[in-house]
């Protein structure tokens, strides 16, 4: 994922600068940020953008940043489409949505908002923030190459899953 993470940032600061991000102080220097905002302060003086941070949650985007970002880098795009699977010259969907953050299309959010954790390494804190919902409002759970005891885990973390939302939604 590292190439295309930087794919994505070659094509941000072909179109943006830290201008852009000065010009949205409030936004970017927000406390919401919690920790991650001394890494923005540290990188705010370099003069090429080398990272943003990307939350594993949901992430609002806008139709016509989609229509922009076509318009303005159409190779790059249609190129990752043509892939079957990620290849290195692919670039993400996180390209719409650092776009976004670079013309101030965004509102702060509390960094806190989300989390985001791997199996298996973090089965018990699953566990228990499933237990203990209101410690966030949205968690992520992604897969590693090695998961042993799949079945285990899966039944652990169904369970809990199940005791925090016992009935079926409207859509099922």
């Amino acid at each position: 994922i590292a190439p295309i993470v930087v794919n994505n940032l070659e094509i941000i600061n072909k179109h943006f600068g830290m201008g852009d991000i000065k010009k949205n102080k409030k936004k970017w220097f927000s406390p919401l940020s919690g920790k991650l905002l001394l890494r923005t302060l540290v990188f705010s003086n370099w003069s090429a953008i080398n990272g943003i941070y990307e939350p594993h949650s949901p992430i609002p985007f806008k139709k016509s940043t989609f229509s922009e970002v076509w318009n303005k880098e159409f190779d790059a795009l249609h190129d990752t489409c043509k892939c079957k699977f990620r290849d290195k010259r692919n670039v993400s969907p996180w390209l719409m949505r650092d776009w976004q953050l670079m013309k101030g299309e965004f509102e702060p959010r509390n960094i806190k908002f989300s989390k985001y954790t791997v199996l298996p390494n973090n089965k018990e804190l699953i566990i228990e923030t499933l237990k203990n919902p209101q410690k966030c409002k949205m968690l992520c759970i992604n897969d590693s190459l090695d998961i042993g005891n799949f079945e285990t885990i899966q039944k652990d973390v169904n369970a809990a899953l199940n005791q925090l939302l016992p009935n079926k939604s409207s859509f099922e």
